[in-house]
C-alpha cells in the first residue's frame, strides 16, 4: 500500500513558516507541493499527470480542510494551533509590519479594538480553516462542531505551538524526518512561544 499523502493545514500565524523550512529540506522538489492561496491550484493540480501526483508526498500551503478530494492516494492531514487570544494580536502587528499586505490600508487606519471588532478579522480562525473547503455549507454555529469532527477523523498530528518542540518531534515521526532536521527551526529564531 502507498504511503499517505500528508496534507498541511496550515494556519495562519501558528509557526508554519519554520515547518515550511523542515518539509523543504527534508524532501526533494518534486515531492513537495505548496497550494497557493485560492483555488487555482486545484485545477493546476488535476491536471498534473498521474504519475507525477502519486510521487508528492506533502502538500502545504494555506488551504483549509478538504484537499483530499482532488487526491488519487490515500492520506492524512497535520495541523498546528496556538492561542487563540494570541492570534489577533500577531495578526494585527504582522499586517501593520507590512505594508504591502493586502490589509495594510484598512488595518493601519484601525486600534487593535476597532481590528478585532470589527470586519477586517475573521473570528476563530482555527475552526474556519477545520472546515473551510465546506465553508459556505457549514452554519457559522457550527464551525466548532466540524472542526473537531474533521481533526478526530482526518488529522494524525495535531501541534501546539506552546509545546513547538514536542510537536515537531511527534510531526517528524509522521514525516518519516530525521530529528536533527531539527535543529533547522533554530535558525528560523522561532520562540517556543511566539507572542508577537
Amino acid at each position: 500500500m502507498a504511503s499517505p499523502t500528508t496534507i498541511f493545514t496550515h494556519i495562519p500565524k501558528t509557526g508554519g513558516a519554520a515547518i515550511r523550512k523542515l518539509i523543504r529540506t527534508s524532501y526533494k522538489s518534486w515531492q513537495v507541493y505548496l497550494m497557493k492561496s485560492g483555488t487555482k491550484w486545484k485545477t493546476q493540480y488535476i491536471n498534473f499527470p498521474k504519475q507525477k501526483k502519486k510521487k508528492i508526498k506533502v502538500l502545504m500551503g494555506h488551504q483549509g480542510f478538504g484537499v483530499h478530494e482532488v487526491l488519487l492516494t490515500p492520506f492524512t492531514y497535520f495541523t498546528f494551533f496556538r492561542n487563540p487570544y494570541l492570534v489577533p494580536i500577531s495578526w494585527y502587528y504582522y499586517i501593520l509590519s507590512t505594508p504591502d499586505h493586502c490589509q495594510y490600508e484598512e488595518v493601519s487606519k484601525l486600534s487593535f479594538k476597532e481590528y478585532v471588532g470589527g470586519e477586517a478579522y475573521l473570528s476563530n480562525p482555527h475552526a474556519r480553516r477545520l472546515c473551510q473547503e465546506n465553508i459556505d455549507k457549514v452554519q457559522k454555529s457550527r464551525y466548532l462542531e466540524t472542526a473537531k469532527s474533521n481533526l478526530q477523523k482526518y488529522y494524525s498530528v495535531i501541534g501546539i505551538v506552546k509545546r513547538y518542540n514536542e510537536s515537531l518531534e511527534k510531526l517528524c515521526n509522521l514525516l518519516e524526518i530525521d530529528k536533527l532536521r531539527l535543529r533547522l527551526v533554530e535558525w528560523c529564531k522561532l520562540p517556543l512561544c511566539p507572542s508577537r
